[in-house]
């Protein structure tokens, strides 16, 4: 038996979701295929919609004892 993380969190190490927002958790494309922005708008972001279907599950998945991490991406 080795000491390595797994998937199910350890003491020190809770098990965690990591969630990307834009275009998973919030999305910048509505279902029609209407644009609310571009790519690289991000001044415009407050236009974006939730994906509840995602938001859903990561708060399942909280209630459930992972912990969840929301990042933002960086593009250059």
């Amino acid at each position: 038996m080795t000491n390595a993380p797994s998937a199910m969190g350890t003491p020190r190490r809770p098990r965690a979701v990591i969630v990307h927002i834009d275009g998973t958790v919030a999305k910048h494309v509505q279902s029609d295929g209407t644009m609310l922005r571009g790519h690289h708008e991000y001044s415009l972001v407050v236009r974006d919609l939730p994906n509840s279907p995602i938001i859903k599950a990561v708060n399942a998945l909280r209630d459930a004892g992972h912990q969840h991490l929301l990042l933002w991406p960086t593009r250059a």
